[in-house]
């Protein structure tokens, strides 16, 4: 069964969709941000930078209210109890 809201053993949808989405958005503006910084301001690239850097611009303002709405989520429902989990990573 799909959980929508967070349980107190379980994540539910909401929070793995947005945490897959702001995981591979954060990736790709990674990439993204060291392919413009290494591609050169002129030359035969240029086109290719000026596309990347709209893409960058564009990933970034779009998942900005979801990382907003993810740290919003977490607050208001808090994170389900992890079964066995090392007291290290328990901070």
């Amino acid at each position: 069964m799909l959980l929508v809201k967070d349980t107190k053993d379980r994540f539910g949808v909401i929070s793995v969709l947005l945490h897959w989405y702001i995981a591979a958005t954060i990736l790709f503006l990674l990439l993204s941000g060291s392919t413009i910084h290494y591609v050169g301001v002129h030359g035969p690239l240029r086109p290719l930078r000026e596309s990347l850097a709209w893409w960058h611009m564009s990933f970034a303002i779009t998942a900005a209210p979801f990382i907003l709405y993810r740290i919003y989520w977490r607050l208001r429902f808090g994170k389900p109890k992890t079964h066995t989990q090392h007291p290290f990573f328990q901070f």
